[in-house]
């Protein structure tokens, strides 16, 4: 463990691990404009914990004595790791034990932690035991959940996913305390026949131009994975979502204004003389229990008309006088009678196991179009 901030070998691995590709050693060195024995144990370390291979040919002959210098072709030394066991390195700075020793999660995490810090490193058989104190962090949580807390409440719009939570205890926020993330929207436009069109774009696919629905469209609501909600205009759109599509999946819709959101929990009757029309407080009751949640929805305005935009889940933190209404709200609600979005959570999950890859936040495989409350494959 290194715990010096600003180290000098600790940045020049960084610099080779982010630069290192087809280049000789020697190229490397130039590049970075290092020296070319200090490049040489770096890529050599690199080498040993897994992040880079030695090709076998290299063009100067120069630089496999420099190479071998380094042990990179030891006998005994990585030929005999590959032919005896796997071995596991275990690479962490001060801040991991810092989280560990000031988290009191466990006796046992302290304890790594303690170790970790003042060693620098763990054996196997540590490492073996601290994963196994990792594994128990889930039960720990709710074990503590369970003994000291009467009910859990998430900010809104909550970014991260949560624990799993103990289900005897009231919470509210997300649906099962996933973070929030664009099927809610694809599944919102399934539900909403006559609102704002989806697109949804899969991580590395090219845009060559937009669907005829979304043609006319001068601005675009732009809901990545696991990034901020970004408004687009239409002029440079392209443009901007390949670029965006280079490394993480859209969702993309149609925009134009948004609305003052509207409080959660409320009856539909309160609802309605707030300007949620019928057809989509029916939306909104097919989902949850607008009565029994608190959090607030979003409204966007297009083409003369309001659509539900989102449905968040929490205390609001962007008005206080939004917070306020929906903490008097909460006041009204029995904790025990606090919506479990079972509905929602079924749905959403139907949604995201057929169109998504299984993994956590379920990234699209294939893009989609969502309109007139269907869902087809995109073709361009």
């Amino acid at each position: 463990m290194n715990r010096l901030s600003g180290d000098y070998i600790e940045s020049l691995l960084y610099k080779v691990f982010s630069t290192l590709s087809s280049q000789s050693v020697k190229e490397l060195s130039e590049l970075l404009e290092e020296e070319l024995s200090l490049v040489s144990q770096a890529v050599s370390t690199l080498n040993r914990l897994g992040f880079a291979e030695k090709e076998d040919e290299f063009e100067d002959d120069n630089l496999v004595d420099t190479l071998s210098s380094t042990s990179l072709d030891e006998p005994g030394d990585i030929k005999e790791d590959k032919d005896a066991h796997s071995k596991l390195a275990l690479i962490y700075d001060s801040n991991l034990a810092a989280l560990l020793m000031m988290g009191n999660l466990s006796a046992g995490l302290k304890k790594h932690a303690v170790t970790m810090f003042e060693v620098g490193q763990l054996r196997n058989d540590q490492i073996d035991a601290l994963t196994e104190e990792l594994r128990l962090i889930d039960a720990v949580i709710q074990k503590r959940f369970a003994s000291q807390y009467s009910m859990i409440i998430s900010m809104a719009d909550i970014n991260c996913s949560l624990p799993s939570l103990p289900p005897d205890i009231p919470f509210v926020g997300n649906p099962s305390g996933r973070r929030s993330n664009p099927w809610l929207q694809v599944l919102l436009s399934l539900k909403s026949p006559n609102g704002p069109f989806a697109l949804v774009l899969p991580r590395g696919f090219r845009l060559r131009s937009f669907p005829k629905c979304l043609e006319t469209a001068r601005k675009f609501k732009v809901y990545p994975w696991e990034h901020d909600i970004q408004i687009l205009s239409s002029s440079m759109g392209l443009y901007h979502l390949n670029e965006a599509l280079i490394h993480h999946p859209i969702v993309l819709r149609n925009h134009s204004n948004d609305l003052q959101p509207v409080a959660l929990p409320q009856t539909q009757e309160e609802l309605s003389s707030a300007g949620i029309r019928d057809d989509q407080l029916a939306t909104l009751s097919d989902l949850v229990d607008p009565t029994k949640c608190a959090g607030y929805i979003s409204q966007v305005e297009l083409d003369g008309n309001t659509f539900i935009d989102a449905i968040n889940f929490g205390i609001p933190l962007t008005s206080l006088e939004l917070t306020a209404k929906v903490c008097d709200g909460m006041s009204t609600i029995d904790p025990k009678a606090i919506e479990t979005h079972k509905q929602w959570d079924d749905q959403l999950h139907e949604l995201m196991s057929e169109y998504g890859d299984n993994e956590e936040g379920s990234w699209p495989t294939r893009a989609l179009l969502v309109r007139d409350g269907t869902i087809e494959f995109f073709d361009e």
